[in-house]
Protein backbone atom coordinates (compact mmCIF):
# COMPACT_ATOMS: atom_id res chain seq x y z
CA UNK A 1 0.00 0.00 0.00
CA UNK A 2 1.48 3.29 -0.96
CA UNK A 3 0.05 6.88 -1.53
CA UNK A 4 -0.17 8.02 -4.56
CA UNK A 5 -1.86 11.12 -6.28
CA UNK A 6 -1.78 13.77 -3.85
CA UNK A 7 -4.18 16.82 -4.19
CA UNK A 8 -4.47 19.67 -2.60
CA UNK A 9 -7.53 22.20 -2.72
CA UNK A 10 -7.07 26.06 -1.68
CA UNK A 11 -9.28 28.37 0.04
CA UNK A 12 -9.98 29.96 -3.52
CA UNK A 13 -10.87 26.32 -4.84
CA UNK A 14 -7.63 26.42 -7.04
CA UNK A 15 -6.77 22.76 -6.91
CA UNK A 16 -2.99 21.03 -7.70
CA UNK A 17 -1.07 18.31 -7.69
CA UNK A 18 1.40 17.86 -4.49
CA UNK A 19 4.66 17.88 -6.23
CA UNK A 20 3.67 19.77 -9.75
CA UNK A 21 5.52 23.47 -10.32
CA UNK A 22 4.60 26.25 -7.89
CA UNK A 23 4.21 28.54 -10.33
CA UNK A 24 1.51 27.75 -12.20
CA UNK A 25 -0.79 28.17 -8.99
CA UNK A 26 0.39 31.63 -8.90
CA UNK A 27 -1.66 33.14 -12.29
CA UNK A 28 -4.55 32.51 -9.46
CA UNK A 29 -2.29 34.92 -7.25
CA UNK A 30 -1.08 34.74 -3.85
CA UNK A 31 -1.27 31.34 -2.12
CA UNK A 32 -4.66 31.19 0.17
CA UNK A 33 -4.67 28.26 2.81
CA UNK A 34 -4.82 24.77 2.06
CA UNK A 35 -8.80 23.26 3.18
CA UNK A 36 -8.56 20.33 1.72
CA UNK A 37 -5.89 17.26 1.29
CA UNK A 38 -6.38 14.14 -1.08
CA UNK A 39 -4.65 10.96 -1.85
CA UNK A 40 -5.23 7.55 -3.53
CA UNK A 41 -4.26 4.66 -1.68
CA UNK A 42 -4.82 1.15 -4.28
CA UNK A 43 -7.28 2.88 -5.84
CA UNK A 44 -9.31 4.05 -3.11
CA UNK A 45 -9.42 8.07 -2.34
CA UNK A 46 -9.15 9.71 0.98
CA UNK A 47 -9.65 12.97 1.99
CA UNK A 48 -9.20 15.30 4.80
CA UNK A 49 -10.95 18.85 5.24
CA UNK A 50 -11.03 21.70 7.23
CA UNK A 51 -12.12 25.04 6.43
CA UNK A 52 -9.78 26.76 8.97
CA UNK A 53 -6.94 25.50 7.20
CA UNK A 54 -4.55 22.55 7.02
CA UNK A 55 -0.69 21.89 7.59
CA UNK A 56 1.11 19.00 6.32
CA UNK A 57 3.65 16.97 5.72
CA UNK A 58 4.36 13.58 3.36
CA UNK A 59 6.26 10.78 5.10
CA UNK A 60 7.61 9.13 1.88
CA UNK A 61 9.60 6.63 4.00
CA UNK A 62 6.55 5.25 5.89
CA UNK A 63 3.43 6.26 3.22
CA UNK A 64 2.06 8.24 5.73
CA UNK A 65 0.38 11.52 6.40
CA UNK A 66 1.02 14.14 8.96
CA UNK A 67 -1.39 16.61 9.10
CA UNK A 68 -2.48 19.13 11.67
CA UNK A 69 -6.03 20.62 11.28
CA UNK A 70 -5.32 24.38 12.04
CA UNK A 71 -8.26 26.86 14.06
CA UNK A 72 -8.58 30.28 15.05
CA UNK A 73 -9.66 31.62 18.18
CA UNK A 74 -9.95 29.08 21.69
CA UNK A 75 -10.64 26.36 19.26
CA UNK A 76 -7.18 23.87 19.23
CA UNK A 77 -4.93 22.97 16.40
CA UNK A 78 -4.73 18.77 16.18
CA UNK A 79 -2.04 16.69 14.92
CA UNK A 80 -2.30 13.24 13.55
CA UNK A 81 -0.91 10.92 11.69
CA UNK A 82 -2.91 9.24 8.51
CA UNK A 83 -1.58 6.28 7.25
CA UNK A 84 -1.99 5.38 3.45
CA UNK A 85 -5.62 4.04 3.61
CA UNK A 86 -6.69 7.41 5.45
CA UNK A 87 -6.84 5.66 9.17
CA UNK A 88 -5.46 7.77 11.71
CA UNK A 89 -2.10 6.26 13.28
CA UNK A 90 -2.40 8.61 16.51
CA UNK A 91 -3.82 11.80 17.48
CA UNK A 92 -0.82 14.19 19.47
CA UNK A 93 -1.18 15.07 22.87
CA UNK A 94 -1.14 19.00 23.32
CA UNK A 95 0.67 19.12 26.51
CA UNK A 96 4.48 18.99 26.50
CA UNK A 97 6.71 18.21 28.92
CA UNK A 98 9.73 21.07 29.54
CA UNK A 99 12.07 20.98 32.74
CA UNK A 100 9.61 18.80 34.62
CA UNK A 101 6.15 21.31 33.94
CA UNK A 102 3.29 20.60 31.61
CA UNK A 103 2.62 23.16 28.89
CA UNK A 104 -0.52 23.41 26.84
CA UNK A 105 0.81 24.11 23.35
CA UNK A 106 -0.46 24.82 20.16
CA UNK A 107 1.18 22.89 16.73
CA UNK A 108 1.84 25.58 14.06
CA UNK A 109 4.05 23.98 11.15
CA UNK A 110 6.12 21.25 9.86
CA UNK A 111 10.09 22.47 10.11
CA UNK A 112 11.65 18.92 8.89
CA UNK A 113 11.81 15.09 9.24
CA UNK A 114 14.52 13.02 11.06
CA UNK A 115 15.58 9.92 9.50
CA UNK A 116 17.91 8.95 12.22
CA UNK A 117 15.25 8.61 14.71
CA UNK A 118 11.78 8.30 12.66
CA UNK A 119 10.67 11.78 14.13
CA UNK A 120 9.29 15.08 12.79
CA UNK A 121 9.73 18.38 13.44
CA UNK A 122 7.18 20.88 14.82
CA UNK A 123 6.88 24.42 15.78
CA UNK A 124 4.51 24.59 18.36
CA UNK A 125 3.81 27.73 20.82
CA UNK A 126 2.96 28.15 24.36
CA UNK A 127 -0.64 28.86 24.58
CA UNK A 128 -0.14 31.51 27.41
CA UNK A 129 3.41 32.59 27.16
CA UNK A 130 3.27 32.88 23.32
CA UNK A 131 6.86 31.42 23.38
CA UNK A 132 7.82 29.28 20.26
CA UNK A 133 9.63 25.87 20.17
CA UNK A 134 10.57 23.27 18.30
CA UNK A 135 9.76 19.72 19.05
CA UNK A 136 10.41 16.43 18.15
CA UNK A 137 7.44 13.97 17.40
CA UNK A 138 8.29 10.21 17.66
CA UNK A 139 5.88 9.12 14.28
CA UNK A 140 5.50 5.81 16.09
CA UNK A 141 3.52 6.73 18.58
CA UNK A 142 2.83 10.50 18.44
CA UNK A 143 5.18 10.95 21.72
CA UNK A 144 7.62 13.92 22.38
CA UNK A 145 11.44 12.62 22.06
CA UNK A 146 12.84 16.72 22.78
CA UNK A 147 12.61 20.11 22.85
CA UNK A 148 14.52 22.33 21.18
CA UNK A 149 14.62 26.13 20.91
CA UNK A 150 13.00 27.95 18.53
CA UNK A 151 15.29 29.45 15.75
Amino acid sequence: MTIESIYITREDGVMSRYGSPNRDLWKYGMPKRVVKIEWAENGNKHEVINSEGLAFFIIDKIDKIAIIKLSEGDKKNELALFNCNGSIDWIANRTIMIDGSSIFCEYLWFDGFCEDNLAILLVVVNKFSYVKFRILIDIRNGEQMKILDFR
